[in-house]
C-alpha cells in the first residue's frame, strides 16, 4: 500500500490549462493563473507552477525543477555515499 503511494506522489500531474482565445498569448495555468512558459507543470502538492517539473520529492519537501535539479542530484550522490560508508564501516568492523 505504501508502495503505491509513493509512486503516485511522484507522478508527473496532468498539466491544467486553460488556452487563451488569441493563440499567440501565452496558455495560463487554470489554478495559479498566471502564464506559463513552454515545459511548465502545476504541482498539486506545493500548489505552484514549476517550469522544468521533475517530480515532487518528499524527502527535501519540493518539487524538483530546472532551479534546482543539480542540487538534487547532488543529494542523491551524497545520500548514498554516506549509504556506502556505513555499509563498508558495518561489514569491516566485524
Amino acid at each position: 500500500m505504501m508502495f503505491l503511494l509513493f509512486f503516485s506522489l511522484l507522478r508527473k500531474p496532468k498539466e491544467s490549462i486553460k488556452q487563451p482565445f488569441n493563440t499567440l498569448a501565452p496558455p495560463i495555468c487554470a489554478e495559479c493563473q498566471i502564464p506559463l512558459q513552454h515545459k511548465t507543470y502545476h504541482c498539486f502538492i506545493c500548489q505552484q507552477c514549476i517550469y522544468r517539473y521533475d517530480h515532487h520529492c518528499p524527502w527535501i519537501g519540493k518539487c524538483v525543477g530546472r532551479d534546482n535539479l543539480s542540487d538534487f542530484y547532488l543529494f542523491l550522490v551524497m545520500t548514498f555515499g554516506n549509504l556506502t560508508m556505513m555499509l563498508v564501516a558495518t561489514v569491516l568492523g566485524h
